[in-house]
């Protein structure tokens, strides 16, 4: 069997926002991205994922 690498599959230029962004921008940006999650930062470092 054939090893797959994380770096042969995972997204390179993610898309974040901070935390204090509000719910609304949150879906609006997901919506106009057409993106199905999207990575919540505090400080430059992830905190959460909505998805």
């Amino acid at each position: 069997m054939t090893e797959i690498y994380v770096s042969e599959v995972m997204t390179e230029n993610v898309i974040s926002c901070a935390s204090d962004v509000s719910l609304n921008e949150v879906v609006q940006i997901l919506s106009s991205k057409r993106l199905s999650s999207l990575i919540i930062t505090e400080n430059n470092t992830p905190i959460a994922i909505i998805t």
